[in-house]
């Protein structure tokens, strides 16, 4: 299993968020078949306090550098709207088997090609009608995961 946190707060929010609040995060999990050394599964926790009946939207953006400037922009078609498959005290979370959606053309997007070609996974949730929205880069996690990967081949 591979883990990614993310500490965020609201924007406008005039106390930090704090560290040692579980239900302050926002956590990527990436459930790894060791047979086929592929993933299993991606889960998605957002904090317990979101929307529940909303669900919350993900999406992929792209560093490029434009005239010597550097721009992040949106991958087109990789704004998704997810729901909850269930929800407690501690968060709501969103499964998705083998990291792969159904997109609105009657085909899939596979999330986890989006995470090893895109910089920065966005995500937006309402907690109370308020938008909460971070961006998490995306380095962190591949570096995490083709760890993971070289050691579960190592393992005979």
């Amino acid at each position: 299993m591979l883990f990614l946190d993310v500490l965020h707060g609201a924007e406008g929010q005039k106390t930090p968020p704090n560290p040692h609040d579980s239900r302050q995060y926002i956590s990527l999990m990436v459930a790894i078949d060791r047979a086929t050394r592929k993933p299993a599964y991606l889960a998605i926790h957002i904090p317990p306090d979101a929307d529940r009946g909303k669900g919350f939207f993900i999406g992929f953006a792209k560093d490029e550098q434009v005239n010597g400037q550097w721009n992040t922009k949106v991958v087109p078609g990789s704004v998704l709207n997810l729901g909850f498959d269930s929800c407690d005290k501690d968060s709501c979370v969103a499964r998705i088997r083998e990291g792969k959606v159904a997109d609105d053309k009657g085909g899939f997007i596979d999330l986890l090609d989006e995470f090893d070609s895109a910089d920065h996974l966005a995500l937006m949730y309402a907690r109370q009608g308020q938008l909460i929205r971070t961006s998490i880069p995306l380095n962190p996690y591949r570096t995490a995961y083709k760890k993971a990967i070289a050691e579960l081949t190592a393992q005979p």
